[in-house]
Parts: structure tokens; sequence; C-alpha cells
């Protein structure tokens, strides 16, 4: 599944071996890259920007989900805090501002992350949200659920877009979801 796409055309993703093992990719320039956190046992690479900087989520052998960043042949390992999962989804070009999913002992949240410092980002009357990609402006879009209608991970969702402080709704018309 390839999932980004930065401006040099290099492509991030992820596949499942002969073994069911999923395993992160980087394809550029003809050739495959396998992406794999050390301790790694599934791996998903979400997004890359335009220097090369690859995000994603992996999970470690004690069977969390965490964040990450490759960048070049290093990796560093984000967890939200007090967080069960943590998936970075998304990281602007300059490389300062990434955003991602993070689920607490209520629900899920999107969150941004600027250094060390977690941000959460959840539209008003939300009960899950995510936040999937950030522009160079820092407009970020992503999904939510509003009211308590949906789980984790069934919906129907909305889509949306923050602008500073301004949520604004992403809803094709007469969408059920």
């Amino acid at each position: 599944l390839a999932y980004g796409i930065n401006d040099k055309n290099q492509v991030v993703g992820w596949y499942n071996d002969s073994a069911g093992i999923q395993h992160g990719f980087s394809f550029s320039k003809g050739k495959y890259t396998k992406i794999d956190p050390p301790g790694s046992t599934l791996t998903n690479a979400w997004s890359i920007n335009s220097a090369g900087t690859i995000v994603g989520t992996y999970v470690a052998s004690d069977g969390a989900f965490h964040g990450f960043t490759l960048s070049g042949t290093t990796y560093t390992t984000y967890t939200a805090p007090n967080a069960s999962l943590t998936e970075i989804t998304g990281i602007d070009n300059a490389g300062t501002t990434m955003v991602g999913i993070y689920r607490d002992s209520v629900q899920q949240h999107g969150f941004t992350l600027s250094g060390t410092t977690f941000t959460t980002i959840d539209p008003p009357t939300s009960n899950t949200t995510a936040v999937d990609r950030i522009n160079d402006s820092g407009t970020i879009v992503g999904l939510f659920c509003p009211g308590s209608t949906c789980t984790q991970d069934v919906g129907p969702f909305q889509g949306y877009q923050k602008k500073g402080s301004t949520f604004s709704k992403i809803n094709f018309p007469s969408s059920t979801e």
C-alpha cells in the first residue's frame, strides 16, 4: 500500500511479506527499501516530506504502538503522554511539525508534535479524532466523529480542516460518511 509521496517522487507505505508480517517501505528511483524500526513487529510508513524524513508507526515487542521518524538511517521514537497508541501520519516539509493520532484511556485524539511538545487536537463535540496531514502553512486535515455515535474505528466520520484555531467541516454533499 502506498500512502505518502513527496515532491521528489519518493513513495512510502507498507506491505505484508510471505509470512504475513507487515513492514514499511520506501520506493525511490526504482529501488525499494524496507523500513522497520529496531524491535518492531509491525510497521506502517505513512508520509515523507521533501527532505526525505519518513514518519509512521510501529508495534514494539511489548505490543505497544509508537510513532517514529526515519531521517537518513536514524530512527526516533515518539509516544504521546498517557497513550496506549501513538501514530505519526504526517510531517511538514520543514520537519518542524508532525501530526497524528493517540489513544488514551477515554478516546482517540488527534495531535500536533513540535519538538517534544504534543498538542491535542479535537474538534468541538468530537469523541474520536484523527489528524492525517499538515501542509507547510500549518493547516491540518483529518477526520472526527461528533457526539457519541462512533467508536475508535467505526464511524460515521466527518472530515475537517483546521486553520489556526478555526475548525471547518469538509463533507461531500449528501454523503453518509
